[in-house]
């Protein structure tokens, strides 16, 4: 499969769910492979399928081609800002100071378990400094469910080759995307290895997503509008528009109808700021309410404009709507064409899990090992506790979640127990007695 970082041909790595061979399947996708992001032909490569529906739960691997329409997706992972900065760099130059340049790798495993390895890139070149501060940044997807090895090479460059080897290796680090976020402040410091003392390097580590993450949560409802149909009452319905600098507008949300009545109570919903009003709190936008015509012929009813501070601060609790053609025929004597009230208007934002982490959430968990008689002894190689070169199914699950949560643990300690499953009598219920596991 051709790994291409082009905008056209991208790997976008997801979560779905969906439906085949009439069994559910929740897959966790290692890589998704489009032509475009419209293209409807997808290559998937699962990592791990759990098969409901079945009562032996089968474990999939492989590469899946599907011809279908585009699927929605939904993609569970956050965006992070790399900004680097050395301190005390090597001089490589005999007559002047290292122009150093620092070159990133990223490192992630495969469908079939086997790491690969992509420079993500360089830095620009500081010249003549030992202290470099470099203002390139670099975006890297972040996944907490993964150990994403992330590796920095130093060199001081000698000519305007590309070509590494034609410059002078300074040092190296690595670390794990998930330490650098997981640290105090998300700033990392780490050694340079190399000859001698390298220096040391600031790996800050921001999530970068630009987009609002604060949402309102409305309730609103109709006073004394107009009617609009001749041989009954209004089905009236809302829709809210962002308003754009260039004069355009966008539909942000839309309202349920409301059968006949000309005092309509909406349900209450919730709508992203920045889809709304561009992130901007002091920003208006324009709500038109019509009258719901099942051939698609909607009657305006009337318009207004608020913000969404002016409707959280209860500026605007009440505000008339206001139907232009009428009030430029009736002048003076018009008044509105109904109330638009706001009965409850709060705002609040969703926290993505990086801004727990940042905020100091700390992730534990503890292990409770299992060592009844009846799995076997260490010795046999049919037991689940065997002991050999090869690691056993639970060293390798400990191993598994260990990893991940150890970078947002500053103890670096995890709580293990144990204890086999007793019964004092025959007739007894099962009584699980558990110990501290010391030696894990």
């Amino acid at each position: 499969m051709s790994y291409s970082t082009s905008k056209k041909n991208r790997l976008y790595p997801v979560r779905i769910a969906l439906s085949l061979h009439k069994y559910d399947y929740l897959a966790r996708v290692e890589r998704c492979y489009f032509s475009s992001r419209s293209s409807t032909t997808k290559i998937w490569v699962f990592r791990d399928v759990w098969v409901a529906g079945n009562l032996n739960l089968r474990r999939k691997l492989g590469v899946y081609r599907m011809h279908q329409q585009p699927l929605e997706i939904d993609v569970l992972c956050s965006k992070v800002r790399l900004t680097l900065a050395a301190k005390n760099l090597k001089d490589m130059d005999v007559f002047s100071k290292s122009d150093p340049i620092c070159v990133v790798f990223l490192t992630t495993s495969s469908a079939r378990g086997a790491e690969i390895t992509l420079e993500i890139g360089r830095t620009e070149v500081v010249m003549n400094n030992l202290n470099p501060e470099w203002s390139k940044t670099f975006l890297v997807d972040y996944f907490f469910e993964e150990v994403q090895k992330i590796r920095f090479d130093v060199y001081d460059v000698d000519s305007k080759s590309k070509n590494l080897a034609d410059h002078d290796f300074i040092g190296s680090a690595n670390t794990t995307l998930g330490e650098i976020v997981g640290a105090p402040g998300s700033t990392k410091w780490l050694t340079l290895q190399g000859s001698g003392k390298c220096g040391t390097l600031k790996v800050v580590g921001e999530e970068a997503d630009e987009t609002t993450k604060e949402v309102m949560n409305i309730t609103c409802r109709g006073v004394k509008l107009d009617k609009k149909d001749f041989f009954g009452k209004s089905d009236p319905f809302l829709n809210f528009y962002r308003l754009n600098d260039d004069g355009s507008r966008v539909l942000a949300h839309r309202t349920e109808y409301i059968k006949r009545t000309l005092n309509p109570k909406w349900k209450p919903f919730e709508i992203n700021l920045r889809q709304l009003a561009m992130g901007d709190r002091t920003r208006k936008f324009q709500i038109e309410c019509f009258d719901y015509d099942n051939d698609g012929g909607h009657d305006l009813i009337g318009i207004c404009e608020t913000s969404c501070d002016r409707l959280a601060f209860k500026e605007d609790s009440e505000i008339p709507l206001i139907h232009p053609k009428k009030k430029e025929k009736k002048g003076k004597r018009y008044k509105h064409s109904g109330i638009l009230a706001f009965d409850s208007v709060s705002t609040k934002r969703h926290y993505s899990f990086l801004e727990y982490i940042t905020g100091g959430t700390r992730i534990d968990f503890a292990v409770a090992i299992d060592f009844t008689a009846s799995n076997g002894q260490v010795n046999d190689s049919r037991s689940l506790h065997y002991i050999s070169r090869n690691l056993n199914q639970y060293q390798m699950a400990i191993r598994a979640i260990a990893d991940i949560c150890a970078p947002y643990n500053p103890s670096g300690v995890f709580e293990a127990i144990s204890g086999p499953s007793c019964r004092s009598t025959p007739d007894s219920l099962t009584t699980v007695f558990l110990w501290p596991y010391v030696g894990l």
